[in-house]
């Protein structure tokens, strides 16, 4: 990205989008699309130390984790205590009532039973302009306040990345990240009471089935604006891997990629909502994070991965 100016080109259809005359005041969103499980907060994380560009982790649940449910910020305060989310809160302005009302909007449209309805355009006029009303106000003040010109948002749900793409046509680019059926089961029979419930094998495989589907269509709406990368390309050519995101965005990873290079550790930044790793404060990329414990039915997991393919991932 050349200049704070620089605007993503629009490509597909949208409902409606912000006035051009209120355009600039909007950063650039870098949205993560995947599935649970599938290395959306690393990548984010990896991101956000690049400078000009800022983290925010899972934006779809902002209003209800951190604004109403007060969870730990990666920052190790609650989410009311954080200087980050506290001064976003105050810079919005927004009432609990307010933040009910955009949290229930959200959900309500976003859910992935939901996807087809928002592929074709099927929003109600009022749901939309909640959504709206809150999306624009949030992506601003996280604008404002971090004076960033990439804000990444790292939700993982297809459904958000084309409503985002339709409300800020000029403004998104969005990353489809996939991880192997393999990878994916074994790491959802992982016990964890605090984020995305464990799964069994063929729970987790309809989830991949479904969600995958969805990624393929939304990249399809989206056009160039949407870049796919493999986890597994991810853990094994960190540095390959962001080159590309680099070519593609316009946005310099060079500190990143130097950052790296040197083995330095990752600061997480203020996320709520995300992997556990988060928890952290820094981490450092490791390789190894990709190894699974699991041991997911062989047959299920090769039927998947052809699929996967065959999707294009």
């Amino acid at each position: 990205m050349t200049s704070s100016a620089t605007q993503w080109p629009a490509h597909g259809c949208a409902i409606r989008s912000v006035d051009p005359a209120c355009a600039e005041e909007m950063p650039q969103i870098l949205y993560i699309m995947g599935t649970g499980r599938s290395g959306t907060t690393i990548l984010e994380v990896l991101l956000a130390n690049e400078k000009d560009i800022v983290g925010s982790g899972e934006l779809k649940h902002i209003f209800r984790d951190a604004f109403l449910r007060n969870l730990p910020c990666a920052c190790g305060k609650r989410s009311h205590a954080c200087e980050w989310w506290s001064a976003v809160r105050k810079e919005t302005g927004w009432s609990d009532a307010d933040c009910r009302r955009y949290r229930d909007a959200i959900e309500a449209i976003e859910r992935h039973r939901n996807f087809l309805r928002i592929l074709s355009g099927c929003v109600l006029r009022h749901e939309w302009d909640v959504y709206e009303q809150g999306t624009t106000t949030l992506f601003r003040a996280l604008g404002r306040l971090s004076r960033a010109r990439v804000v990444v948002d790292s939700s993982k749900y297809p459904g958000r990345a084309l409503m985002l793409a339709r409300l800020f046509p000029r403004h998104v680019r969005v990353l489809c990240i996939t991880r192997s059926a393999y990878g994916l089961i074994a790491a959802f029979q992982k016990q964890n009471d605090e984020e995305q419930r464990p799964k069994h094998p063929i729970a987790a495989a309809a989830y991949y089935v479904y969600v995958l589907l969805c990624m393929r269509l939304a990249r399809t709406r989206l056009g160039d604006r949407c870049l796919s990368i493999r986890f597994e390309d991810l853990t094994r050519d960190p540095v390959g891997v962001l080159s590309r995101i680099e070519r593609w965005s316009g946005v310099s990873l060079a500190r990143v990629r130097q950052m790296l290079a040197a083995g330095e550790m990752f600061r997480v930044g203020h996320v709520v909502t995300g992997n556990r790793l988060r928890k952290q404060g820094v981490v450092k990329f490791d390789p190894s994070v990709a190894r699974t414990d699991g041991s997911p039915p062989r047959l299920l997991a090769w039927i998947l991965e052809r699929y996967r393919a065959l999707l294009g991932f």
